[in-house]
């Protein structure tokens, strides 16, 4: 059930990034950002489908990043990555500047704190921590912790692009 109540999510943030429109015949279509033969063109961006292990990955900060929607994507709303860390992984206290982001939690356990409370989270969480609003974590217990994150605006995701180190396996 984890898995179909992340694809939801990510299904769910997609939608939201970009409403579809009705075209001049009526029929109903999501707006297109890519040249591709099975994209209906009509905005700037399109709909698109990234399975299962799929995505630019990237090693940042000790975790390991699988890009899902990047900013390009959705037209700098929302940047979707699925997390990886390991038991022991500590986040420092750091803040987004301008950017909400979101956890929900697909496997392990998660600790840490966001502003002035605490949390524990654990599979099939959901957290918002807030923009500008100082926050970290830690991956507890013996097992990896695994998250969806959305961001938004989508700035992290660049970040993760620019300072991680690419991933071919």
């Amino acid at each position: 059930m984890g898995r179909r109540v992340g694809v939801t999510l990510l299904v769910l943030v997609l939608l939201l990034a970009r409403p579809c429109s009705a075209s001049p015949s009526g029929s109903r279509r999501c707006c297109a950002r890519r040249s591709t033969p099975w994209a209906d063109t009509v905005g700037t961006m399109s709909f698109f489908v990234r399975p299962a292990g799929e995505g630019d990955r990237y090693e940042f900060g000790g975790a390991t990043f699988t890009v899902k929607a990047d900013g390009d994507d959705t037209e700098g709303r929302v940047g979707v990555m699925e997390q990886s860390g390991p038991p022991g992984l500590t986040v420092p206290p750091h803040t987004h500047d301008g950017e909400d982001e979101m956890f929900y939690v697909l496997s392990g356990e998660l600790r840490g704190f966001c502003g002035d409370e605490r949390f524990t989270a654990s599979e099939g969480s959901f957290l918002f921590l807030p923009r500008d609003v100082e926050h970290g974590f830690e991956v507890v217990g013996d097992r990896p912790a695994r998250a969806l994150t959305i961001v938004g605006p989508a700035k992290f995701d660049a970040l993760i692009r620019s300072q991680g180190r690419p991933l071919t396996s």
